[in-house]
């Protein structure tokens, strides 16, 4: 099955916005940055001083994205499986990695703790499995771009079969322990 509406979803710093951007080129579709779409479009959100975040209604991004997200797109951000694509990929990254790659971005110790917690547990990917039909997971630690997406176009070209990638394939709660 080749599918034609791809969600890029995953815990901020696995590689979403360059992987997505990549894909969408080589697969030659639309790209939709959730991010833009909260920013431009009437999705209802509300600030989270505290923690230094914005939260989005999700009711409100899928309405807003069941009118704009058309075949050959692929959509991309850490709320992109919301919107449930006809396959959700969920990019993976370990905690020591992620931390290494947040740490990049000059966030707060806390903010970069609560990402890697996440990631650990697996927030997104638990998120996703709940939601959606099909969600496949991807390890982009210790890959280039082009490795990641090499893996993504053979999986929603139908080339290599999804069972590889089924959620839970990617575990990192060993790193728990050591948080």
């Amino acid at each position: 099955m080749e599918y034609k509406k791809i969600s890029v979803t995953g815990t901020p710093g696995t590689g979403k916005t360059v992987v997505s951007k990549l894909l969408a080129e080589r697969l030659g579709y639309r790209l939709i940055k959730v991010n833009d779409v909260v920013k431009k479009k009437s999705v209802e959100t509300t600030k989270d001083e505290k923690r230094d975040t914005v939260s989005v209604d999700t009711e409100s991004l899928k309405k807003v994205l069941s009118n704009i997200v058309e075949d050959n797109t692929v959509l991309e951000g850490h709320l992109s499986h919301y919107f449930c694509s006809e396959i959700v990929v969920v990019l993976r990254c370990s905690p020591d990695g992620l931390e290494s790659r947040l740490s990049k971005r000059n966030w707060s110790r806390e903010k970069i703790s609560e990402n890697v917690e996440s990631e650990a547990v697996g927030v997104i990917l638990s998120e996703a499995v709940e939601l959606c039909e099909k969600v496949v997971e991807v390890d982009t630690t210790g890959k280039s771009v082009d490795q990641v997406v090499d893996v993504l176009e053979k999986i929603v070209s139908g080339k290599v079969s999804t069972q590889k990638f089924e959620p839970g394939s990617v575990d990192w709660s060993s790193f728990l322990g050591k948080m």
